[in-house]
């Protein structure tokens, strides 16, 4: 019995060895593929517009081995992620994430599907390579839209509260800006899950404040033009997402600007215009004195460059009869004279004798100019006609009366605004002959304009004006016989006296050509003067009269 037991101890000592070795190297062996697993999930898992986040979540499982270390981890649509630990204890996980951003092919192909592979190796004897299941995330048209509402204001600070009306029904809200061109907006102006239509956005005008401009970014979002009396609408499709800014600027000072400057250079301009001194129209069909140079029924003139210049034209009922009176001597001097022809009354166009008796006259005037303001570029324009009829009482005294139209206009792109105006004056004149070469001008006159000002071409606005002017003008000159061949010239010097409201204005000036060039204006350097008080905005009354149409009325 004994060598069995021996034999037998034998046996299961070897066979125990055996199992312990077994399960040495099972404990000690290398990790292989299938204990490493990757899972991926994406947040969300549908997208309904360009620029949407989708955010993937990717878990790493070591399943066992040993402990592990991630070599990388890449994401076929993405790229590399980062994890917060390249560590992968055995029996344990690392989380890690990264973030895909909606594109427009995204839309076009319905869905984005990626898949991601992670590489690494268990106590640095093998690599291993996981890839995770495909995740897809599908595209769903949106049923809504989102817009946030943001203010910005210039010339001064203010609070603005909107109304809203359209397809969602949205509470109002009010913004408040504390700086000039700083946009702001709050959770209140924040609108989501808005169905898509048109909205329409009405704001609470504090006084003096216009609309000007509502511009909307972003995809989705379009916006109408700014409505009188501070409503805009705009259009949100489906998926819309972005911001619509409102400005609004300070209206008194800006219009008041506008208009004082307008105001300014049209009665520059007006005041200029005071029309020649009938008298020496008369005279020897204006060939004579400062004139001679003018002659025939029609006086036709003008001249400029690109940034100003104007056209003018002179005609009147005695330069047409002298003007045919002329050619009918012309043609009896080619005839030859006879006794038949002496009898024919023609006057002399040489006499220096006015023109006796009752005529009418009429001229007009073009002007094109340009200005700057803050180094910006306003153009403007200027037309004058003025119709008149005068007797010559006596030889050295003329009166009459007067009528004149005009029409100014101005307008900048680069400043953003546009004016203009239609206006007329009408009143009596009177000239005195002093001496043969002297002659002083009396006039009175009186009228009304109506204007249109767009001050952010974003809206018409109206005023209208009354405007007066009083103008004395002394004429005076010395003719010069022709010497050699040299054309015989005139010397003129000129006086005008005028009245702004209470303020003599005295101008002198003296001119060798034989053109009349008399002018008026408003300030010291000018001659003359033109007074035109604003009955909306400019003169003592500052509070608008607006349009009957505009509905901030």
């Amino acid at each position: 019995m004994r060598p069995i037991g021996i034999f037998l101890r034998s046996v299961i000592g070897h066979v125990t060895a055996l199992v312990m070795m077994l399960a040495s190297f099972a404990w000690t062996s290398p990790a292989v593929a299938q204990d490493w697993s990757l899972q991926k999930t994406a947040q969300p898992t549908t997208y309904t517009s360009v620029g949407q986040t989708i955010t993937y979540t990717y878990v790493l499982r070591n399943g066992g081995g040993g402990n592990g270390t991630l070599t990388v981890l890449l994401d076929d649509q993405i790229g590399v992620v980062n994890c917060p630990t390249n560590l992968v204890p055995v029996n344990a996980v690392i989380t890690c994430t990264a973030s895909y951003t909606i594109t427009a092919a995204d839309i076009t192909n319905g869905s984005v599907t990626n898949v991601a592979t992670a590489t690494g190796n268990s106590c640095g004897e093998c690599p291993i390579v996981v890839s995770s299941p495909p995740v897809t995330v599908n595209f769903v048209p949106p049923t809504t839209g989102s817009l946030t509402i943001a203010k910005q204001t210039a010339n001064g600070t203010g609070t603005f509260a909107f109304s809203v009306t359209g397809p969602t029904a949205i509470s109002g809200f009010s913004l408040t800006t504390t700086a000039t061109g700083t946009p702001v907006s709050t959770a209140g102006s924040t609108l989501s899950n808005l169905s898509p239509g048109t909205y329409e956005f009405t704001e609470n005008l504090p006084a003096g404040w216009s609309l000007t401009s509502v511009i909307c970014t972003g995809a989705g979002l379009t916006s109408s033009n700014v409505e009188a009396g501070g409503t805009a609408r705009i259009t949100v499709a489906a998926g819309a997402g972005g911001t619509c800014t409102f400005t609004n600027s300070e209206l008194g000072n800006r219009t008041r600007s506008i208009i004082g400057n307008f105001l300014t250079r049209r009665g520059d301009l007006l005041a200029s215009e005071t029309g020649r001194p009938r008298l020496v129209d008369r005279r020897a069909n204006g060939t004579g004195g400062p004139f001679r140079n003018s002659s025939g029924a029609m006086m036709l003139g003008g001249g400029g460059n690109d940034e100003q210049g104007s056209f003018e034209f002179a005609t009147s009922l005695s330069r047409i009869q002298s003007t045919s009176a002329s050619r009918r001597k012309d043609s009896i001097a080619r005839l030859g004279a006879t006794s038949d022809h002496a009898s024919l009354d023609i006057h002399d166009g040489g006499s220096t004798e006015p023109r006796p008796g009752f005529d009418v006259w009429v001229e007009g005037k073009y002007t094109y100019y340009d200005h700057g303001i803050d180094g910006q570029k306003s153009d403007g324009s200027f037309g004058l006609l003025r119709v008149g009829a005068d007797y010559l009482l006596r030889p050295w005294l003329l009166v009459g009366v007067i009528a004149q139209f005009d029409k100014t206009s101005e307008s900048s792109s680069a400043l953003g605004y546009s004016i203009d105006g239609k206006g007329w004056m009408a009143g009596p004149f009177a000239e005195f002959q002093l001496s043969d070469n002297v002659i002083l001008d009396i006039k009175g006159l009186w009228g009304e304009s109506s204007n249109w000002i767009s001050p952010f071409l974003t809206y018409r606005d109206t005023f209208e004006t009354t405007r007066w002017l009083a103008a004395a003008y002394l004429l005076g000159w010395q003719e010069f016989p022709q010497v050699a061949n040299r054309p015989a010239q005139s010397r003129k010097a000129e006086i005008d006296r005028v009245r702004l409201g209470d303020d003599p204005v005295l101008g002198w000036r003296k001119a060798l050509h034989p053109a009349h060039d008399a002018g008026i204006g408003l300030s010291s350097r000018q001659r003359g003067g033109l007074g035109e008080r604003s009955r909306c905005y400019a003169g003592r009354d500052n509070k608008p009269r607006r349009n009957r149409d505009d509905p901030r009325n």
